[in-house]
């Protein structure tokens, strides 16, 4: 945005000096050049009214993205780990849960074993 604010800051300056060489010339191209320019005030105006809603709109997809990582990893307000661990699990799922963690475990493997649970829309 500071690169536009210069940009309008130079197409200030360059209106004024406008203006001021048509009320040298006469009245009639004065008149006809101010409303040129108001045309153009608003096209520019228009513009910057869409960066500034383009902005906005990133940064609200980039707060919404933050928000759900922060829901995923700090469920509660509380570390994923300490939220969700083994007892919620089997409380849920009773014993298929330490079948399943039996069946895919290596016990002397280095690799993690990541639970989650599918909802409907993941299926």
């Amino acid at each position: 945005m500071n690169r536009l604010a210069e940009w309008k800051s130079h197409y200030t300056k360059l209106k004024i000096e406008l203006q001021r060489l048509s009320a040298e010339v006469n009245q009639n191209l004065q008149q006809s050049a101010e409303a040129h320019l108001t045309s153009i005030d608003h096209k520019i105006n228009r513009i910057e009214e869409k960066f500034r809603s383009h902005l906005r709109k990133e940064n609200t997809d980039l707060q919404q993205r933050f928000r759900k990582w922060h829901q995923v990893l700090l469920p509660e307000g509380h570390l994923q780990e300490r939220h969700d661990n083994l007892l919620t699990w089997f409380k849920r799922w009773h014993q298929n849960v330490l079948i399943n963690l039996h069946h895919y475990a290596e016990p002397l493997g280095k690799e993690f074993i990541v639970i989650e649970e599918l909802t409907e829309s993941d299926k």
